[in-house]
Formats: C-alpha cells, structure tokens, sequence
C-alpha cells in the first residue's frame, strides 16, 4: 500500500512536462503485464495522458509530446483500447484515442478508422470475445463524437468520406446484436447474459449510427441505406415500445433500462435528423406517419399526467433528495413535442442560410415543406394538438419537496404559507428543497 501511495503521490507531484510520461508508459502496458493492485495508478495516468494531449500533443506547445513517444501511443493504443478489461480504464482510453485521431487525422495519422473497423469486423465474429466488441464499439463512438463535433473543415470533410464504410459496419453490428436480444425476450431464451451483452453492444453501435448519419452526411435522404435504416429503426421503435408497454412481459431491471435507451437513442436520431436536415427529414419514408405516431404517443401520456389517480409512470419526483428516474414515456412524449415543433418551424419559420444551393436542393427544400404541410399540419390537426396541450399539460402538479433554509424568507415574503393556489416560481428564486409544500391541483 506503501508503494501505490507513493507511486500515486509522485504521478500527481511530478511536474507538468512529465505527466504524460506515464501515461505513455500505462498506455504501452498490455491487461496482462499490469499488475491488479496498481489498477488505480493506471487510471491516474491515463487521466494524466488524456489531459496532456490537448496541451502538449501540438509540436508548437511548451514541453510537447517528443515524436518517439507520439508514434508509440499511436501503435498501441487502438490494441490497448480494444483488449482492456476494465471498463472504467477502456473509456478514458476511447477518449484519448478519439483525441489524438483528432489531431491528427488524417494527415499525421492516415489509417486509424480502417485499423478500428477491421478490428470491429474481427471482433464482431461468433469466436470472439464480446468484450473486445464493446471496447472496439466505445473506441468508435467516441471518435465519432470528436470529429462530429471538430470546427475544422478538414476533420468534417475526412469524416464525411469514411461515413459510407463505417455506416456498412455499424448496421451489420447493430441489426445481428438487436436481433439476438430481441429473439430473447421474445421466446424467453435462456441466454441472459448473452443476451445481456447483445442488448449493450447494439446499444453503442446504434449511439455511434446516430451521430454519424447526422454529421456524416448533407443530404442523407439521398442514401439508399440510410433510407433503410431510416425504415429498419422506424419499425424497432414501435416493436420494442409495445413490448416494453406490454405488462405480460417480465423483464429485470438493468435489461429494461438498456431496451428503454434503445427507444431513447432512436428518438433523439428522428429529432437530430428534423433539426439539422429537415427536408431530409420529410422526404425520408413515412416521416409524417412518423411524427403522427408520436403524437398519439403524446396522447395516451396526456391522460394520465395530469389526473387524480396518476399512472405509475407519472409519479411525483424527489427534487434532488433522493436518485430520481424520469419514466420513459415521459421523454419519448418531450421527444415527439420536439419533433413536431421542428417541422412547424421547418414549414412556417425555415432556418435562413447563406449556403448556396444547387437548384436540387431548392426543389427538395420545397416538396419538404409541401409534403409536411398536406399530410402532418392541416388546420385540425393544428387544432387537436393545442386542444390536447391546454387540456392534459397545462395543470398545476403538487409539488412535495424541502426547503432549504435560506428559502425560507423568499417563500414567507411571497405569502405561500399555506399555498392553495396555483404559483409559478420565478427564475431567480432560490432553490426549493425542504419542507412540504402543496399546490392546488
């Protein structure tokens, strides 16, 4: 113990310019060679090395990273990414490969996604250990956040031209692993922890799709696989829904929350897909039929969120005492309000910009808005929806929570001892976390 301390004390009393020496160091050792003890002096490091790349990976930075020690990292680190146990360990080393692909991709480092899709497309065979998928899957996603989310025109432009080949890989990865889980609970397999990791690994694959379709691509509705996948997620959604819906269904807890991210993930794709490409959106298959079943999702959660008797799923929060867990249809119906609030703005308030446009893209941006205004926002509809909004989601919840002290003043100086009438909290209000207060419902 003696030693880890010591060990520990040095990486964080070391100074700056030699921090990312043991990272380097941790990064080149294999699961193997590490000893199990000194597992927290790994996780120092790596943080150490992670940190250091935005500092000192540039060759212009004070004390920069010497190119022996770059091209080490570079040679070991997809391998180490991919064969780490460890899952705390495996996600600060994505977050460093992704950095450092960032950088230097693809001038400084030409083959990293192709080294991480062959490795995806050994890992992903029956023989093999499903951890390495998951770890090789969390290396993706995370560089596909980071160049997804890069200023620089260059980064943008190298993903756009690997999008095609990871989007092959990706869908290959997603559809047999949903497949596998999805057979399980449908005939109560046996397999639980297989099935366990398949509903995980589909989870990483379909968050890496979903970021990748968005900033992958211009004009996505102009793809014939994603028109595919658009239509393969399309039919999961309301699948998956009515087996989670379904009470006859008995599934454990950590497995139902994977599945009911699985929705989550697919309902922030339909609501990035509206807002960054919206005539993409509407000229991709059943888009209006799509945002008409998530209004009849708004719907059913609209009669049971503001009546006496609420659903288990409408069941009053705890306001940050205790781990509170938002239902589901909950964020699904946020989801479809957002959906539908992004083709009313995508008809009547169109984003201006100044990119040109090619006569193409013009006449898309046309048929979008005809398309969504004859078969989604026709003056009933328009009217049922505020019908709906005013009657089921405007109403005065009662609100139980406790009262710090020094919010005492603020709700006295208001005169809400005892509240019996509908309040609304100004912005600037202190926050409330103490004695129970009621309001009329």
């Amino acid at each position: 113990m003696r030693r880890v301390q010591g060990t520990r004390g040095w990486l964080l009393a070391c100074p700056e310019s030699q921090k990312h020496v043991r990272g380097t160091l941790r990064l080149l050792q294999t699961p193997e060679e590490m000893p199990t003890d000194s597992r927290g002096i790994g996780y120092l490091a790596i943080i150490q090395l992670k940190n250091g790349i935005d500092k000192y990976w540039r060759k212009t930075a004070r004390n920069a990273i010497r190119e022996q020690e770059k091209d080490l990292i570079r040679s070991r680190s997809i391998e180490s990414g991919v064969n780490e146990p460890d899952h705390r360990l495996a996600l600060q080393l994505s977050v460093v490969i992704a950095k450092i692909i960032r950088h230097e991709y693809p001038q400084g480092w030409p083959d990293p996604i192709t080294s991480i899709l062959e490795k995806l497309r050994q890992t992903s065979q029956p023989s093999s250990n499903p951890v390495h998928l998951s770890r090789t899957l969390l290396v993706l996603l995370y560089v596909i956040k980071e160049l997804s989310t890069s200023r620089l025109q260059r980064s943008r432009k190298s993903l756009q031209s690997a999008t095609p080949e990871i989007i092959t890989a990706l869908s290959l990865v997603y559809t047999e692993m949903v497949s596998k889980w999805f057979s399980f609970l449908q005939n109560s397999g046996d397999d639980e922890g297989g099935a366990l990791e398949s509903v995980e690994q589909s989870l990483l694959a379909l968050r890496a799709l979903r970021r990748l379709i968005v900033a992958g691509y211009d004009f996505p509705n102009r793809h014939p696989e994603i028109r595919e996948l658009w239509g393969v997620l399309a039919a999961q959604f309301g699948e998956i829904l009515a087996i989670i819906q379904n009470e006859s269904t008995r599934i454990h807890v950590q497995p139902r929350v994977m599945v009911e991210k699985h929705l989550i993930q697919i309902a922030k794709f339909h609501v990035n897909m509206a807002r960054d490409h919206p005539a993409g959106y509407a000229l991709l298959p059943d888009s209006a039929n799509l945002a008409r079943a998530y209004w009849g999702l708004i719907q059913q959660f609209g009669k049971t969120y503001g009546s006496q008797s609420p659903a288990p799923f409408a069941r009053i929060g705890t306001y940050g005492d205790a781990e509170e867990k938002i239902p589901v249809q909950q964020i699904l119906s946020l989801k479809g309000l957002l959906l539908i609030r992004a083709c009313t703005k995508m008809v009547f308030n169109p984003a201006q910009t100044f990119k040109y446009q090619q006569p193409e893209d013009k006449e898309e941006s046309k048929q979008s808005k005809e398309l969504l205004r004859n078969h989604l926002l026709s003056e009933a509809f328009a009217r049922e929806v505020m019908e709906t909004l005013v009657t089921s989601f405007f109403v005065c919840k009662p609100l139980f929570g406790v009262l710090r002290p020094y919010s005492m003043p603020f709700l006295e100086s208001q005169k809400m001892f005892p509240v019996w009438k509908p309040w609304i909290l100004p912005k600037s209000a202190p926050p409330i976390s103490c004695y129970p207060v009621s309001c009329l419902q």
